[in-house]
């Protein structure tokens, strides 16, 4: 059972002080990261071929590397039961339903992910933001719990610094996968707009949650009902990045579409890539793998 919460009168340290200017930059690199695709010309071209790729192998190790470890972590003194790839297969098949329960709504294929063909349209359908909202929701359900991580975190200043160099790269990655993707969905002004906040507010939220809880109960974060809840949660996350991640992996390798109703599209790839081509989308799905898989040393 939970440990009696303690509860006692707030009192502000250097410590809030220096995690409070932590979070606010992160919240900036987490803006810079998902405001940045705006600018990108989506047409084919080798700097978007490389946004792409980068943006697909980081939600891959984000899911793997990040989320379910940070899950495993959690609940793995709780239980003997594999509860986080549990609740990660969960995550994997509600999103891979959701997709297939939005097929053929304008009669062409809706999952294109994040670059289009030279003769291929914006993407406007109801499959293509149901991914875009579970991708946001996804990440800044991770972005929430990491910055409750950093809001609990007992680090003196040298730490605290390494961790936000690492975690700025990661929030802005993080940031530029889902806002290239947003480019690749119709929006609305204030749908743009919206996805763009709630995304930069995600990790400062939850770091002054966290604060904010710490100051007046002492015991919060070692209860085991915190440990339950944000490691499943993280685990369901893992799950639905994962799904998103291994169609967008490969969309860019093969540029096959796993829509159910791809088959009808008139929007086919009129010639195989080229060898260059297929090398630079390789290097780039394993760039961004291995930039995040470098950043869980810290983060």
């Amino acid at each position: 059972s939970d440990p009696t919460l303690i509860v006692r009168m707030p009192t502000v340290s250097s410590d809030v002080i220096l995690t409070s200017g932590v979070l606010v930059w992160l919240g900036v690199a987490s803006a810079f990261g998902v405001l940045s695709p705006s600018s990108i010309d989506l047409g084919r071209s080798t700097k978007t071929d490389l946004a792409a790729g980068v943006s697909a192998g980081v939600l891959l190790s984000v899911a793997y590397l990040h989320l379910l470890d940070d899950a495993q972590d959690r609940l793995g003194d709780l239980t003997d039961y594999p509860v986080a790839n549990a609740a990660a297969v969960a995550g994997f098949l509600v999103m891979a339903i959701v997709q297939a329960l939005t097929p053929c709504l304008h009669g062409q294929s809706n999952r294109v992910p994040l670059l289009p063909l030279d003769d291929i349209a914006l993407d406007g359908g109801q499959a293509a933001r149901a991914r875009l909202y579970a991708l946001e929701a996804s990440i800044s359900l991770h972005s929430v719990l990491i910055g409750m991580s950093i809001g609990l975190a007992q680090s003196a200043w040298a730490e605290m610094l390494v961790l936000a160099i690492a975690m700025t790269v990661h929030q802005f990655f993080e940031g530029f996968a889902l806002g290239m993707l947003a480019r690749r969905t119709e929006l609305t002004r204030l749908a743009w707009q919206v996805t763009c906040v709630v995304f930069t507010l995600s990790l400062p939220l939850g770091g002054f949650i966290s604060i904010a809880l710490k100051l007046v109960f002492s015991s919060f974060a070692s209860s085991t009902t915190y440990f339950w809840v944000s490691g499943l949660l993280n685990a369901f996350a893992a799950g639905m990045l994962t799904q998103i991640g291994v169609e967008m992996v490969n969309h860019e390798l093969t540029g096959s579409h796993t829509h159910v109703c791809s088959e009808i599209s008139p929007h086919k790839q009129s010639h195989q890539a080229s060898s260059s081509s297929l090398f630079l989308k390789v290097f780039s799905v394993v760039a961004g793998v291995v930039l995040f898989a470098i950043l869980a040393l810290w983060a």
